[in-house]
C-alpha cells in the first residue's frame, strides 16, 4: 500500500475554519470518529455533530430524530472531554469547549457535518482514489461486495463503504476510516442508497463517482415516493453526479435505467442486459441448478463460461455490473471470469450453509430484507427448482412490509415451500396473510416467538425426513434470523 496519512493539516485545508487552536500541532490522525464511545486509540479525530432544531429540512430529512433538547436534536459536543480521554487529539467542533489543552488541536467550523464532508471529499482527490459507487432499489450490497471481490484480485488497495441508512456522517466517516486500508491511488467502492430526492446528490457531492452503477428501478420505497418513476428519477443522480470523465454502468434491460443513457451523452455508458441486444457486457445460455447459476459472459466479440454459488437471475445482472466495472479498469474478461467464479457471498447474504453432511441446505439472506428482496428471493428459489423439502423461515421485515409483499409472493410461496416457519413479532400477521390468499395447508405453517422456538420447530422438520432439505432464511437484520441458523448449526455439529 502506497503511504498516505491523513493529518490535521489536511482538515484545516479542506474546511477553511473559522479558527484553529494550537496550530503549530500537525496531528497524524488515527481514525475518525462522531461518538466518543467509538474513540478507541491515539490520534483519533472526534467531530462534534450537532443539529439544532433550526436546521432546514434538507438537514433533517437524513436522521430518524428523537426530541430536542435545549435547541438541539442532537449535539455531541458536550462528549468531547469523552472523547479527549479516550484518545481523540483533534476536535472538530462548531464552538470550543471551556478547557483547552495543549496537546489536542480545535478546528472550529460553521457546520461540523458538513465540515466532514468537505474533508472526505478533498481527500478523495488528494489520494487520487478511483471511486465506484453503486445504486439500485435492490441488490446494492451484494454487487459493492462483488466488485470488491473482484477488483482486488487484480488491484492493490481497494476498499468498500456500505451506508445502510444513508447520510452525509455515515458516508464521509466511512470514506475516511477506508483510507487506513488503501492509502494513495487505491479504489473504493461505495454504496449510494436513497430514501428521498437529493440524497444520492448530497452522496455524490461528498464523493463524485469516476464509476457509477445502476442496478434497477423497483417499488423498494414506494411508500416514500409516489411512483416508480419518481424512483427512477431519484436513482438517476448518481449518474448526473459523475466526474465530467466518468462512466455510467448501466441495466440496458430495465427500461427506466436504459432511458438514463439520456441524461449520460458527456459520459461513457457502459450497458449491461441478458436482453437488450446493444448492451456491451451480455449473458447467454443461462443455467439454473439447485445451488448455482452458470451463464456465458460475452464482452464484444469475447466471451467466458461463468458458474456463480448464488441463485437467481437477479445474481446474473449482479455479475454483469461487477463484470462492467472490472472490464471499464483494465481487468481482462477471463481474469473478471475467473474471480467471479471464486466469488463467496457476505454471511447472511445469499450465502450457503450446508448442516447434516450436506443433506441440510440453507440459503441463508438473515442480514437484510424487505419486500422487494423476499420477492427477488422467492423468484431465484423458484428458478432454481429445489427438490425434497422446501422450508421457508421467515422473520420480521421492516414496519408495514407485510401490507407490500403481495398476492403474488403469497401465491409463489405456497407454490414452491412445503413448510412455512414465520419468526418474531408478525408472525401472526404474515401467517393470516398467507392463509387468506392461498390454499396453503394451514397445519403446516407454524409460528414462533423466538429464534430458539423457530430453530426447534426447523430441526424437528428437518430430523422427521431422509430427504434432502432446502431452506430459504430471510428477515431484516433486527429480526435476527441468522442467530435461529446458529442454533440449527450447534445442533448438527
Amino acid at each position: 500500500m502506497s503511504g498516505f496519512v491523513i493529518r490535521s493539516s489536511h482538515i484545516v485545508d479542506a474546511v477553511s475554519p473559522i479558527e484553529v487552536v494550537n496550530p503549530e500541532l500537525d496531528v497524524a490522525i488515527s481514525g475518525f470518529a462522531v461518538d466518543s464511545r467509538e474513540v478507541d486509540r491515539h490520534g483519533m479525530l472526534f467531530g462534534a455533530i450537532s443539529l439544532r432544531e433550526s436546521a432546514l429540512k434538507t438537514e433533517t430529512v437524513w436522521y430518524k430524530l428523537p426530541e430536542s433538547k435545549g435547541g438541539y436534536y442532537f449535539n455531541h459536543h458536550e462528549f468531547v472531554e469523552s472523547a479527549i480521554v479516550r484518545g481523540a487529539r483533534v476536535i472538530l467542533c462548531e464552538t470550543l469547549p471551556e478547557s483547552i489543552l495543549g496537546d489536542v488541536q480545535y478546528i472550529v467550523v460553521e457546520n461540523v457535518i458538513i465540515a466532514l464532508g468537505k474533508v472526505a471529499n478533498y481527500i478523495l482527490q488528494l489520494a487520487n482514489t478511483l471511486v465506484v459507487a453503486v445504486t439500485g432499489s435492490s441488490g446494492k450490497t451484494t454487487t459493492v461486495h462483488m466488485i470488491y471481490s473482484v477488483l482486488r484480485n487484480h488491484l492493490s488497495n481497494v476498499a468498500k463503504v456500505y451506508t445502510y441508512r444513508p447520510n452525509p456522517i455515515t458516508m464521509s466517516l466511512g470514506i475516511l476510516n477506508a483510507f487506513n486500508e488503501i492509502g494513495y491511488g487505491g479504489t473504493m467502492v461505495l454504496e449510494m442508497p436513497t430514501d428521498h430526492y437529493g440524497c444520492i446528490s448530497r452522496l455524490t457531492s461528498i464523493a463524485p463517482p469516476d464509476i457509477g452503477v445502476v442496478l434497477n428501478v423497483m417499488e423498494a420505497h414506494i411508500n416514500v415516493f409516489r411512483s416508480i418513476r419518481e424512483i427512477a428519477r431519484a436513482k438517476l443522480e448518481l449518474v448526473i453526479g459523475l466526474k465530467p470523465n466518468g462512466i455510467a454502468v448501466l441495466n440496458f434491460d430495465d427500461d427506466l435505467v436504459n432511458l438514463m443513457q439520456t441524461h449520460a451523452r458527456n459520459h461513457k455508458v457502459v450497458g449491461f442486459a441478458y436482453g437488450a441486444h446493444d448492451a456491451l457486457v451480455k449473458a447467454q445460455f443461462i443455467e439454473r441448478l439447485p445451488d448455482s447459476i452458470r451463464f456465458e459472459l460475452v464482452y464484444g466479440a469475447e466471451s467466458v463460461e461463468v458458474s456463480l454459488t448464488m441463485i437467481g437471475f437477479s445474481s446474473v445482472y449482479n455479475a454483469l455490473a461487477v463484470a462492467a466495472v472490472a472490464l471499464s479498469v483494465g481487468i481482462p474478461l477471463q481474469e473478471v471470469g475467473n474471480s467471479l467464479a471464486v466469488f463467496e457471498a457476505m454471511q447472511g447474504r445469499m450465502s450457503w450453509k450446508r448442516l447434516n453432511n450436506g443433506r441440510i441446505r440453507i440459503y441463508d439472506n438473515s442480514a437484510k430484507s424487505n419486500s422487494t428482496n423476499l420477492h427477488h428471493l422467492i423468484e431465484a428459489v423458484k428458478e432454481s427448482k429445489w427438490t425434497g423439502r422446501r422450508i421457508l423461515v421467515l422473520g420480521d421485515l421492516d414496519s408495514d412490509e407485510h401490507e407490500q409483499i403481495g398476492d403474488a409472493v403469497w401465491q409463489n410461496i405456497s407454490h414452491i415451500f412445503e413448510y412455512v416457519v414465520f419468526v418474531g413479532l408478525t408472525a401472526q400477521k404474515y401467517s393470516t396473510c398467507l392463509l387468506e390468499t392461498t390454499p396453503f395447508n394451514p397445519s403446516n405453517v407454524l409460528q414462533a416467538d423466538t429464534q430458539d422456538e423457530g430453530a426447534m420447530l426447523v430441526i424437528r422438520l428437518c430430523d422427521s425426513t431422509d430427504e434432502v432439505v432446502y431452506m430459504l432464511a430471510t428477515g431484516k437484520s433486527s429480526a435476527n434470523i441468522g442467530k435461529l441458523i446458529e442454533a440449527m448449526q450447534k445442533h448438527y455439529d
